[in-house]
Order: structure tokens, then sequence, then C-alpha cells
């Protein structure tokens, strides 16, 4: 009779496949505290060489949300599974992809928070030969369609109906329209931020002619053409088209592509998703953006997505902020690309008790059989 170890039931009954983006759940998977392992590479993620910042490709800001997001379906009971709410949540580096085809290694790590019903996350990376590093925190909690109470707090906590008529007043007031080929220009040539096919979702942007407001035409990409095989995993919603809701924040700060402040999301208060919005490839969809400086002169953007008629909470970003992109210095880039050694040597001396032994005890008969004069 052989034991068989719990890592391998484990393995052995996994009922959930590996996941594009997400990949699949650690060996020895502790349920309380669950983690999931990926390695990304453009070999099998073509679509991620189409978002280059600064001379780098890196997974964007929405690429680490819809990681997290289908970490929370397969945590959630999908029969029922109504959106996911995120709060606090911090990008604090790029991801940035290796062309090498050993790709990135990243790591979801996952835990109670300490409200319940409320989860924390870590995202983390380990580029080749070096240490863990993190990129994004935050928390996230699982709405399902039975609670109807907790549906009704939060559709009101979003403020739908104040949302769809500032939206519906911006693209009524709008009188200047910018079309995708201005906008990507804009983001490629005053924040080094290039956008490939697959990302450049936006096709149409309106300006509200006072105000920091904008709303905007979008057109979800074909990304699953792109993929081995044209096999690609489910989304909640695809990376390339929740960018463009971060996107429209940095445009929503641009004056109508007048200045040259481009700038990257760097955090969010609070972030809804809703089951209910799914655009497929080709479908069109509404983004509209109302910007405000804090005391600090800070952006707070607030985002909101829904489908052309704006029956119904898509997706909402409230609290977005900004910052600048990072470029890295010719010093520093040199210092990073400087091969070091992996040898070790021995450098033989002269050891400090020596002079007991082959000397005369005097200071000068020590220095003399030290320094070899």
């Amino acid at each position: 009779y052989w034991h068989e170890p719990y890592e391998s039931t484990q393995l052995r009954q996994r009922n959930q496949a590996r996941h594009d983006l997400l990949g699949v759940a650690c060996d020895y998977q502790n349920n309380i505290e669950p983690r999931w392992r990926n390695f990304l590479r453009l070999s099998e993620h073509p679509w991620l060489a189409d978002h280059v910042v600064a001379g780098s490709i890196v997974l964007p800001a929405a690429g680490m949300v819809a990681i997290v997001a289908e970490a929370a379906r397969q945590l959630a009971d999908s029969t029922n599974l109504a959106g996911i709410e995120f709060h606090d949540l911090e990008f604090f580096r790029g991801m940035v992809i290796s062309s090498e085809e050993n790709g990135l290694e990243i790591l979801l790590q996952v835990a109670p928070h300490a409200v319940a019903g409320w989860y924390q996350f870590g995202i983390f990376s380990r580029p080749e030969e070096s240490p863990w590093v993190q990129h994004a925190k935050g928390s996230f909690t699982i709405e399902y369609a039975g609670e109807e109470e907790q549906m009704e707090e939060s559709t009101t906590a979003l403020n739908w109906a104040q949302m769809v008529q500032q939206a519906r007043q911006t693209q009524a007031a709008a009188n200047m329209a910018v079309d995708g080929e201005a906008v990507y220009s804009w983001l490629s040539d005053t924040g080094g931020v290039t956008m490939g096919p697959t990302f450049r979702t936006i096709q149409r942007l309106f300006f509200h002619p006072t105000q920091s407001r904008l709303y905007a035409s979008v057109n979800v990409t074909d990304t699953q053409s792109t993929m081995p095989n044209e096999q690609e995993s489910p989304y909640f919603i695809h990376p390339s088209s929740l960018d463009s809701l971060f996107q429209a924040a940095v445009l929503s700060c641009s004056e109508a592509l007048s200045n040259q402040n481009a700038q990257i999301p760097i955090a969010v208060d609070r972030l809804y998703m809703s089951t209910r919005f799914s655009p497929s490839t080709g479908e069109q969809f509404a983004i509209h953006v109302n910007t405000h400086w804090d005391e600090g002169g800070n952006t707070r953007s607030e985002v909101v997505a829904s489908h052309p008629t704006w029956s119904q909470p898509g997706l909402v970003l409230q609290g977005v902020r900004l910052g600048r992109v990072p470029m890295q210095s010719r010093s520093s880039a040199a210092a990073e690309n400087t091969p070091q050694s992996r040898f070790s040597s021995l450098v033989w001396a002269e050891h400090v008790d020596s002079w007991a032994d082959h000397c005369d005890g005097t200071l000068s008969s020590w220095l003399k059989s030290v320094c070899h004069t």
C-alpha cells in the first residue's frame, strides 16, 4: 500500500485549467491563503508586445487587475457571481516582460482581509537570477446575484444615475473630437507609451470645452487571433479592453492633447466590475471620465464604462491617481547592463597573529613581514 502525498492528490484532482494570464494554483495549495503561479512569455502572450513603456514591454495595470479578477472568479461560485469590487489598488512598479523564452515568473498571493468577506492580495515577479519584487497590492470582495440588498447598496454607492447624467452632458457639450490616430501619437510622443494594434482600442474622443471631462468610443480588439493556435482563455474582461479606461484617465489630463503631461496609473481607490459587462471582439462601448485636482495638486479621476445606451454599470473606477512615466537614465541603464562576475577567487594575506611566530615582537619587524620589504 502506497500513501499518496497531499500535493499529488491536489494536482490529480485539480478542477481549474491553466489560465493564460493567471496561471495555475501553486502545488500544496493552502485554501485559506491561495497562490497562483505563471510565466509570462511573448511567445504565449503576443499581445503583450503591443504595450511598450519607455522602451520596455510592460504588463499594464489593467493586466494586474485582470489577474486578480480571474483568481476571484475561481474562488467564487461562478453560477451566482455578479461582480467584483476592488479597494485601495496600488501599482508600485511596472512588470517588464523579457523577450527571452524563459519569460517572467509571476506570483499572485491572496489572503483573508480583516473585514469579513474581503480578501487582500499582492502581485509579485521574479526576473531571472533576481530576487522577488512586488508590483501591486489591494483588496477585493466578490458580489453574488442573490444578495439583493448588497447589490442595491453597491449600486447606490456607485451613484450610477449621476454618472450617466454627467456622461450625457459631456457628450452633448463636447465641441472637439479627435480620432484614435491622434490619441496614440500623443501618448507616444509625450510620454513614451507606445501602443500596438491590440491596445489601440479608443476610436473617437470628445473633450468637454471647459472642464477636464471626456467621452470616448471604444472598440474591442481581436487578441485571440494573435494567440498560438488562436486559443485564448476566457476573461472577465481582457486587459486590452480594461486598459482603455486607464488610457482615458490619462487623456483627460491632456488639455485636449495640447500639453506634454502623459502619465501612467499608480493607484485606484475603488474599482467595480460587473459580470453583465463583457463586450466581445468587434463590439463597441462608451467611456466617460471626470477629473479634478485635490488640494495637493494631484489628480483624481472617475472613469465609467458601459454599453453605448448607458443602461447599467459595466466598469467603474473611482479615485484614479496618475504618476510620471519612469525614464531610465543612461548611467543606470549602463550599470544594469554591465555583466557581473559569477566566479570567486582566493586572496592570500598575512594573518594578524603571525608576528608572534615569525617576528622578534616589534612593530617594525611585523610591518616589514606584512609589506614584504
